[in-house]
């Protein structure tokens, strides 16, 4: 499995090294994560990636189909501190 800049997901044979299926996404925003789910019954060749406008979507590997979205448009927030190490006084 690999994500691209381009937005894509590519998806090659593990034996043969070919190209068995491919997505991408509309907005072309590079894929900056991306996760086979756990295999189950239902779950089995899906795989979630994220992308650097903030969306998360499933994709079924060997249909070719989007899942859906369950997260859209997260934004993180990061907050640093200063201040002496632990343990110390200034």
């Amino acid at each position: 499995m690999i994500g691209c800049s381009d937005g894509s997901v590519r998806a090659h044979s593990t034996t043969t090294g070919k190209l068995m299926n491919r997505v991408r996404v509309e907005e072309r925003s590079p894929v900056t994560a991306l996760r086979m789910r756990a295999s189950s019954a239902e779950t089995q060749n899906v795989v979630m990636f994220a992308t650097a406008d903030g969306h998360v979507r499933y994709w079924h590997v060997t249909s070719g189909r989007f899942l859906g979205s369950p997260v859209s448009e997260v934004r993180l927030r990061c907050t640093a501190t200063t201040g002496p190490p632990r343990g110390k006084t200034p």
